[in-house]
């Protein structure tokens, strides 16, 4: 679920049904419920939910619309709005947002869904208008601040939208408690140090990174917690910054020694203290370094594939739930790609998709070369091989933002926004 989905209180009728481990039992329970009492709109949202968490979205959807019918709840037609969208059933989905919240006009969760759903259509103004009346409602909701961080800076109003991205911090909590530092503020420190705080995903950590350098500019004594599977990559390429692996979850863990520092930040509030307008961004062509040796391996592997450019194809992302999943593509989506010659196309997806690269030889005759290791945890591995590769097209992923800081060209999609260019520094975010 992203933070938008809140579900209604169920029926105790079908508690035992949601808490089933067999889900034919399940469903013949909640069934059963329903044919003894088919016009209890809590059942019906129940298994709707149940139904939508198993991707079952088309009879999940049904679901929701008998229990909208039968309750009139602006709650119960929001639940059938956010199937609806996940169907792309974009106009059904309006028309159920829009009757929502003629029933309930100062619903801020109603509104803040309406506009995503015009945001996502590119309707900036009409997304802009609805944050704004969620905001006049409740100007600290933190969820329709932090989404509308993202409309305000794709419209390039960067000192609004870092501002409003503070917000993230109420939507998804808080990684470190009680650090006894002072939060910085930008200025240089002449006789402190720094904490920088990994926030987010992976992806996110990749692009905070590239305001280190600025950071060092303001302090050369900057500790850097991060992932672990990116902390060889972060140190190679961040010498003067002393890079500690932390895996993250309820504040420090009591096993990591506390640095001596006098100042923290949050990676993910740096653009907002030093990217305060587009002139700030570096022209540079990378800012990470792979491994001199590993990027040799990879690129005398990739040379036995041909002389042809050698494209990395990443499809899509590992969180395939709710709206998200709309974005991706199989690889049939690719067929017109397939059919351009000369090219070598190259795995960097990250899960497991064997039997999809063996349906793609199989069907268009083109073989899409995998490397043999896992490059969900081997992320330096991966930043050698992609070093070596001419241009990397990908969903929405960590892949694009890797690439992009290692100066490789990145061509980026989205389902139902076209193609586009992503070069380093851009910031290519989306509302929860």
């Amino acid at each position: 679920m992203t933070p938008d989905d809140h579900g209604t209180d169920d029926m105790p009728a079908a508690d035992a049904a949601l808490t089933a481990r067999d889900d034919e039992h399940a469903r013949r329970h909640f069934l059963a419920v329903l044919a003894a009492e088919p016009s209890s709109a809590g059942t019906h949202v129940a298994f709707g939910h149940w139904l939508r968490g198993r991707g079952e979205l088309t009879e999940a959807t049904s679901h929701y619309a008998i229990a909208a019918a039968w309750s009139g709840s602006a709650e119960d037609y929001r639940q059938l709005a956010l199937a609806l969208r996940e169907t792309d059933r974009e106009e059904a989905a309006r028309r159920a947002f829009e009757r929502a919240l003629a029933i309930d006009p100062v619903s801020v969760t109603v509104l803040d869904n309406l506009a995503q759903l015009h945001f996502e259509n590119e309707a900036f103004e009409s997304a802009r208008t609805y944050w704004q009346q969620a905001l006049a409602i409740d100007p600290e909701h933190a969820l329709a601040r932090y989404n509308l961080a993202f409309l305000e800076l794709a419209c390039g109003d960067l000192v609004s939208g870092w501002s409003l991205y503070e917000a993230r911090h109420a939507v998804y909590g808080i990684d470190y408690e009680n650090l006894g530092m002072q939060r910085w503020d930008g200025k240089p420190l002449d006789a402190g140090a720094l904490l920088v705080l990994a926030e987010q995903g992976v992806g996110d950590e990749l692009l905070f990174a590239s305001c280190l350098p600025d950071v060092l500019e303001r302090t050369d004594r900057v500790t850097l917690f991060c992932e672990p599977r990116l902390a060889s990559l972060f140190q190679r390429s961040f010498p003067a910054v002393s890079v500690v692996p932390v895996q993250r979850g309820g504040g420090i863990r009591r096993e990591i020694e506390r640095p001596d520092c006098t100042h923290y930040i949050e990676a993910g509030s740096l653009p907002g203290l030093l990217r305060r307008s587009v002139g700030d961004f570096p022209d540079t062509p990378a800012y990470l370094l792979s491994d001199p040796a590993r990027r040799a391996y990879w690129r005398k592997w990739l040379a036995g594939l041909g002389r042809e450019p050698r494209i990395g194809l990443c499809w899509r992302s590992g969180l395939r739930n709710g709206v998200r999943a709309r974005h991706y593509a199989s690889l049939a989506d690719f067929a017109p790609l397939f059919a351009l010659p000369g090219i070598r196309w190259v795995s960097v997806q990250y899960d497991d998709c064997a039997e999809e690269l063996a349906a793609v030889r199989q069907r268009f005759g083109v073989e899409i070369s995998e490397p043999p290791f896992d490059q969900r945890t081997e992320l330096d591995e991966a930043a050698a091989l992609l070093a070596g590769l001419d241009l990397v097209i990908t969903a929405a992923t960590a892949v694009g933002e890797l690439a992009g800081a290692l100066g490789v060209p990145v061509w980026r999609f989205q389902i139902g926004c076209g193609w586009t260019a992503l070069g380093t520094g851009s910031l290519p975010w989306h509302p929860a």
